[in-house]
C-alpha cells in the first residue's frame, strides 16, 4: 500500500509539473525521476517477492508467474504512458531528452543486472515477443515535429 501511495504521489507531482504554466523543465525532470524510481521500486518488490516464492515454493511460483508477468507489464506500460505525456510539451521533452535517456538507461541496466542475478536459471521478467505481439520497443523521447498552432 505504501508503494502504491508513493507512486501515486510521484505521478501526481509529475503531472502537476507538466501542467504548470510555464512548464519548468528542471522541475519536470525532477518529478519524472521520482516517479520512475517509484515505479522501479514496485517492479523490484514484485521481482523479489516472486524470487522468494520461487525459492520456498516452486509450485506456487509457477502458478503465480503469469500474474507477476502481467504486473511487470502493467508497470512498464504505466511508465511508458507517463513518459509519452512529455510530447504534450515538445520543447521540454527536447530540452531534457538527454537526462531522460540517461535515467532510462540506468533504470534498464539496474533491472537487467538484477534479473540476471536472481537465480542460476534467470527468470525472464520482460514480456516475451510472443506475449507482446511482436511490438517493437517503445522509445518515447524522439519528439514528433511540432504541429502548427491552428491545428
Amino acid at each position: 500500500a505504501m508503494l502504491n501511495d508513493r507512486r501515486r504521489m510521484a505521478l501526481e507531482n509529475y503531472l502537476a509539473a507538466l501542467q504548470s504554466d510555464p512548464p519548468r523543465p528542471h522541475r519536470i525532470l525532477q518529478a519524472l525521476r521520482r516517479y520512475v524510481r517509484a515505479e522501479n521500486k514496485d517492479r523490484l518488490h514484485t521481482i523479489r517477492h516472486y524470487q522468494h516464492v520461487l525459492a520456498v515454493d516452486p509450485e506456487k511460483a509457477a502458478q503465480m508467474k503469469s500474474q507477476v508477468m502481467t504486473h511487470l507489464h502493467v508497470i512498464e506500460e504505466r511508465r511508458n504512458q507517463s513518459l509519452s505525456l512529455l510530447y504534450k510539451v515538445p520543447y521540454v521533452a527536447q530540452e531534457i531528452q538527454e537526462e531522460i535517456d540517461e535515467l532510462l538507461q540506468e533504470q534498464r541496466a539496474d533491472m537487467d543486472q538484477f534479473t540476471a542475478s536472481i537465480s542460476e536459471t534467470p527468470v525472464d521478467v520482460r514480456v516475451s515477443s510472443e506475449e507482446s505481439g511482436e511490438t517493437p520497443p517503445f522509445h518515447p523521447f524522439h519528439p514528433f515535429p511540432s504541429l502548427p498552432e491552428n491545428e
